[in-house]
């Protein structure tokens, strides 16, 4: 007998094994940074600062004096004939983060001292509060007045310092003089490629023949060698080089998960072309990542055929590697310049950066937590204060799969112990609505003989059962207990018949893997409403119409074509608030269990348009449907 999960609410976490750090990196990763400023000393820090500050940012400076607190001091400097107020704080411990305290300190400094500007620095962090204290100008609110009378605010951690000196041969010398430093990488290397989306494989040889015969036609690129080398005209600045070549999934160094099912497309080679860029002589200083971003977006915008309506292509840049020879140590090293990027391309824009394509970047949006590891996709719309989180749907890796099914393998294991309650002859809408009725935290099961199963710990409080099955039995079901001997037998056949799962909605920055999916993109807005009164059947009843009516708008019919079929109250709240299942291209659900309730709307339409524009349209769409939502409101309340 075949038995199926039927999930609640649950969170599953993902995440990548990150690469191994290679002897040399000229860009250094996280915590090697702030390794690097934690070794600097709490007595010096300060002095260190100061120096960012005049020889990066052109302050002059004043003074250094004494500050309060353990491991604090306080810099003094002058910029267009402005005062700061430098706050350093400097920990061995650099995964420590500091609070919003510090800054307090700060701000009550700054207007004591009469200065315009305050800045908090450290070689660790801030925690996301303290950041929030920052960018959402925290520290002014409850004050009067004009906002320029009062000071400005920000911070430095060790990443922002590190961007600041990273190409400071003066600091660079005078604060790391134990820091190997390499001059005259003018030769580096890195792979393109390029992919059609939406992906088949059999395409995948084609498309890159496709491309290898349009450099025939193209006049800025030269062949060489026969049908394998070639040189194309790209910046007056360096000579590129051009090899045909393949990559194995492994050597991309970022999280790549094709949508394909072929479980072993980490073992096979992938068509790429070999990039080898020679910097001229005469450009005394460059970045390699800018050149590698002007030769993909230049291949992307002159090479590609145009996409079509429902297709994009996709190019990824393998990590940036040079050959040096260490002559202290008298031997070659492969160094890492910098790390992966992916591009793409739409039928109506030019070839940009993957990420920056499918997130909002405008001043209308304001991200709530990127910067932090395990970043959520959330921003807020600065005038209607509507949040909006992207959802991406994304193959799960195979090593990730399994060990989801290790997971849930283990869950079953730990419930032999539950209650298991069960329903019989139900059909798939009523298992549906049994679902939404139940506890969110029980473990559910439908079994192909029309059964319906759940479980709950026997510690569960005897109340919180009575009111969730009072629910369902009136529903005009009868709820039967499972024996013991009967709960081993379900949960064997349910461990038999669990198949691993191939697909996951990702919202976190951190394990987003690539190709991102441009036609499978959730944009969820949500705003709240204050209510004060309490409600009445006859405004749920209004809202409960609304749903139904702008779903069915949107090509989903809650219904199913039969109109004579009625709702039951007690279901009312619950069909409300669905936020658990996939309908049509408009999902509408409404949160009444608590004051303020909330409106969400989920937008799934296959679109392959930028974040930005399709935040600005979905916005709009949100707002008309939110108040109309005020005006069944307010006809009742």
């Amino acid at each position: 007998m075949k038995y199926n999960i039927i999930g609640g609410i649950s969170q599953q976490h993902y995440h990548t094994i990150p690469q191994d750090i290679d002897v040399i990196k000229t860009s250094p990763v996280r915590d090697e940074i702030f390794q690097y400023l934690a070794h600097i000393g709490y007595e010096k820090f300060p002095e260190f600062i100061a120096d960012v500050l005049v020889k990066t940012d052109g302050h002059k400076l004043i003074d250094i004096t004494d500050g309060q607190g353990d491991e604090k001091r306080d810099v003094f400097t002058e910029k267009d004939a402005k005062k700061y107020l430098i706050q350093c704080k400097h920990t061995i411990n650099y995964k420590a983060k500091s609070n919003g305290d510090d800054l307090d300190v700060l701000f009550s400094a700054c207007m004591r001292k009469n200065c315009s500007f305050g800045l908090f620095v450290t070689n660790s962090d801030l925690t996301p509060q303290a950041k929030r204290y920052v960018h959402d100008d925290e520290y002014i609110r409850g004050f009067k007045g004009n906002r320029e009378d009062f000071p400005e605010i920000d911070y430095w951690n060790g990443h922002h310092i590190w961007n600041k000196i990273s190409t400071n041969s003066d600091i660079l010398n005078k604060w790391f003089g134990g820091l190997g430093q390499v001059h005259g990488i003018r030769n580096f290397k890195f792979d393109l490629i390029f992919q059609k989306f939406p992906y088949s494989p059999q395409m995948e040889s084609k498309s890159f023949d496709e491309l290898v015969k349009l450099f025939s036609s193209k006049k800025w690129i030269a062949e060489v060698e026969k049908g394998l080398i070639y040189e194309a005209d790209v910046n007056k600045d360096y000579k590129v080089v051009i090899k045909r070549w393949f990559q194995f999934p492994e050597s991309l160094k970022i999280n790549y998960v094709p949508p394909t099912e072929d479980i072993n497309f980490f073992n096979r080679p992938y068509y790429s072309f070999s990039i080898e860029v020679i910097v001229k002589s005469d450009v005394n200083k460059f970045s390699s990542v800018t050149i590698r971003d002007q030769i993909a977006k230049f291949f992307g915008d002159n090479l590609l055929p145009k996409a079509d309506e429902k297709s994009w292509w996709q190019i990824i840049a393998t990590p940036q590697k040079s050959f040096i020879y260490l002559h202290d140590i008298g031997e070659p090293r492969e160094v890492e310049l910098a790390e992966a990027n992916t591009y793409l391309k739409t039928i109506d824009h030019k070839c940009l950066e993957e990420i920056g394509y499918c997130l909002p970047n405008n001043k209308k949006f304001k991200a709530i937590n990127l910067g932090h590891n395990d970043d959520d996709l959330e921003w807020i719309d600065v005038e209607s204060n509507t949040k909006i989180t992207l959802m991406f749907e994304q193959k799960i890796h195979p090593i990730e799969a399994y060990n989801h099914q290790i997971h849930q393998y283990n869950k079953i294991s730990n419930i032999k112990n539950y209650m298991f309650k069960v329903v019989q002859n139900v059909d798939n809408r009523m298992m549906m609505a049994i679902r939404k009725l139940l506890h969110p935290e029980w473990v559910a099961f439908y079994s192909e003989n029309s059964e319906l199963f759940w479980a709950y710990s026997p510690e569960t409080d005897k109340s919180l059962i009575e009111k969730h099955e009072n629910k369902i039995k009136s529903l005009s079901l009868q709820i039967l207990n499972v024996r013991e001997e009967d709960t081993a037998k379900i949960l064997g056949n349910v461990i038999n018949d669990l198949n691993p799962p191939l697909w996951m909605t990702n919202s976190s920055l951190s394990s987003l893997s690539v190709p991102i999916l441009l036609d499978k993109r959730t944009f969820w807005l949500s705003n709240n409403i204050e209510i004060k009164k309490t409600f009445s059947p006859e405004v749920i009843g209004d809202l409960f119409a609304y749903k139904f009516s702008y779903e069915k708008k949107h090509g989903f019919d809650n219904l199913g074509g039969d109109e004579s079929k009625t709702i039951n109250p007690h279901e009312f709240r619950e069909n409300l608030f669905d936020f658990y299942t996939i309908r049509g291209n408009r999902m509408l659900d409404i949160a009444t269990f608590k004051n303020p309730i909330t409106i969400n709307i989920r937008f799934k339409e296959n679109k392959l348009e930028p974040a930005n524009q399709l935040c600005e349209f979905y916005l709009s769409e949100f707002e008309k449907a939110f108040n109309e939502i005020l005006d069944i409101l307010d006809k009742h309340i």
